[in-house]
């Protein structure tokens, strides 16, 4: 009884206390449950903004061994956002320029093209993919490696008759020959991003499993022009 007394003349005290006592006092006996309710409407308030600001991805692409990352991520974004219509306040596309993959012997080579493999194998299992971009011999690397899709499944009929003579062939699972890569050499747009040894060779694949193929072929027909 006389705990509760003290309990009771104690809550009688604090209602004719002043606000600094006052607020001293509910610290006191409830900073924990404070902090929980201040910690939830945080996390709340998170959840809506992230939900809110999210993007939509509409490509993604990784460009490997690249030289200059800003106009990939700048100039080319730009022009095809404008061609397309896409609305960058509620749509994104997403280049990966900073990959390498060495093609000369040597224990650094290993490793870096290791790395590289193992970034390629994470963004393809995460299905957020949709094309690679490399020089010709990195490129058949991957390709042997079945990285790529048959591009007759994934183009329009149109884009395959106009992107056919630049296709680059390989065996598939059931040993068929298909077209597995695009050489986009000719490309004038990416000469700015790649050395003149590297430009001359360079080469595109669909990604198997893809999440937007057709905006790729879109992609690759401006690539192209």
């Amino acid at each position: 009884m006389a705990v509760m007394d003290e309990f009771k003349k104690e809550r009688e005290s604090i209602k004719t206390a002043p606000l600094n006592k006052k607020l001293e006092y509910v610290w006191n006996y409830y900073w924990l449950q404070i902090l929980l309710v201040v910690g939830f409407i945080l996390i709340i308030f998170s959840i809506i903004f992230v939900v809110k600001n999210k993007k939509e991805p509409v490509l993604c692409g990784i460009y490997v061994n690249c030289q200059d990352e800003g106009y990939v991520n700048n100039e080319l974004v730009e022009e095809f956002v404008e061609e397309q219509g896409i609305n960058l306040k509620e749509q994104e596309l997403y280049f990966v320029t900073n990959l390498a993959y060495r093609l000369d012997d040597g224990m650094t080579s290993d490793s870096t093209n290791k790395q590289t493999t193992q970034a390629l194998s994470i963004y393809h299992d995460a299905r957020t993919m949709d094309f690679v971009t490399a020089e010709r011999q990195v490129m058949e690397e991957l390709a042997l490696k079945n990285y790529f899709v048959d591009l007759a499944d994934v183009l329009t009929e149109e884009q395959y008759e106009a992107l056919e003579p630049y296709f680059i062939y390989f065996d598939n699972s059931k040993g068929e020959k298909v077209p597995a890569l695009i050489d986009i050499s000719s490309s004038e747009k990416l000469r700015a991003a790649y050395e003149d040894e590297a430009a001359e060779t360079l080469t595109i694949g669909i990604v198997l499993e893809a999440p937007h193929p057709e905006r790729v072929g879109k992609y690759i027909e401006y690539l192209m022009r």
